[in-house]
């Protein structure tokens, strides 16, 4: 059901190297729990300012139950993707530029390269996010803010769309 696309590439060099699967899926298994840790930690940080409070939410975050319980299903391993996409999102609130639009529609696409389930959850996180920013910080007239987020959106589903077109001809063929 999932290409697993960022999956495969991060599991590729291990691959070309040893041409063995189970250290290329070991390798992708553990830069899972990095990649969580990693992300939480710039998140927390840039939210708190605190590097304590970021080293102890990332190793929680990467270690967590859900993570563990997840374990046959190699994408959803893929949960570093959502603290990453919240932190495209505080970015792109601080300075609105077409540079931070780019950022956050790539990183929206990347995660629903890692995970479908997870890039329809971070997408519905940033859509809420907008509509709740610009109530709250009075951007709900900012045609600016509001063509920055089209920008996001537009290129978030123009760098999944390729990889999405086969499974809609799969679908409308059977």
């Amino acid at each position: 059901s999932e290409g697993n696309f960022v999956g495969g590439a991060i599991a590729i060099p291990v691959w070309l190297l040893t041409k063995n699967p189970y250290a290329a899926h070991n390798f992708f298994f553990i830069a899972t729990f990095v990649l969580s840790s990693v992300a939480t930690y710039y998140l927390i940080r840039h939210l708190t300012g605190d590097r304590r409070a970021a080293v102890v939410a990332g190793i929680l975050y990467a270690f967590c139950p859900f993570a563990f319980a997840r374990q046959a299903h190699i994408q959803l391993l893929m949960v570093g993707f959502l603290p990453w996409a919240m932190l495209a999102w505080h970015r792109f609130m601080e300075r609105t530029s077409i540079a931070r639009a780019i950022e956050l529609g790539l990183v929206l696409a990347a995660t629903g390269l890692a995970c479908a389930y997870y890039g329809i959850f971070a997408g519905g996180m940033v859509a809420f996010a907008s509509i709740w920013f610009a109530i709250t910080r009075q951007r709900w007239k900012d045609l600016k803010y509001w063509s920055l987020v089209a920008v996001a959106a537009a290129v978030c589903i123009g760098t999944i769309l390729p990889f999405f077109l086969p499974y809609m001809r799969m679908q409308e063929a059977t």
